[in-house]
């Protein structure tokens, strides 16, 4: 059997070449500028392809998130009003006290949480809208940490020189709990 060219069969080809390189300009014309404010929906978006370099930091909350859609990592939605989500915990910003060492372990157990160590206290201390003791960084707070050297006591850390107070079993301060969640 012999290939005919045919009008029909060379309009035929003609128009598929077209239609597949108006595709392929469009693909390669289109971008954010022609593309209005808002009108791209999830539906419009290929499942698993955004990644976290596709959105501007600091730009999403747990409030744009559906709970369980980041696995483990939304523990943080579960914080309370105006809590931070570190080291795994919900903090308070603003802290207790003051009361003894018994009295401050005792209320951060009875939150379901516990002192920060001294690590963690530094880490806190400088995020935003985080208050020190009463205010004053040269006060101590209670730490989680202990002294090393005998006799064993808990200690306190102070914000704006970091020192530790070693032996904080008898003094009144204030302090910070780290809520598990």
């Amino acid at each position: 059997m012999k290939l005919r060219l045919t009008p029909s069969f060379v309009v035929a080809v003609l128009a598929l070449v077209v239609a597949t390189g108006g595709v392929g300009y469009a693909a390669g014309r289109i971008g954010s500028a022609q593309i209005k404010d808002n009108s791209v929906q999830s539906k419009d978006v290929r499942n698993n392809t955004l990644t976290s370099k596709d959105v501007r930091n600091k730009s999403l909350t747990g409030q744009d998130l559906r709970e369980g859609s980041l696995g483990r990592s939304t523990t943080y939605t579960r914080c309370g009003p105006g809590e931070l989500f570190i080291f795994g915990a919900c903090v308070l910003p603003a802290p207790y006290g003051p009361s003894d060492y018994d009295m401050a372990t005792f209320i951060c157990s009875g939150l379901g949480g516990r002192l920060p160590t001294i690590a963690e206290l530094r880490y806190i201390a400088d995020q935003p809208g985080f208050t020190w003791a009463d205010g004053n960084p040269a006060q101590y707070e209670f730490t989680s940490t202990w002294t090393t050297a005998a006799p064993i006591h808990p200690m306190a850390f102070d914000q704006q020189a970091f020192n530790s107070y070693g032996d904080a079993s008898a003094q009144a301060f204030h302090f910070h709990c780290l809520k598990l969640r």
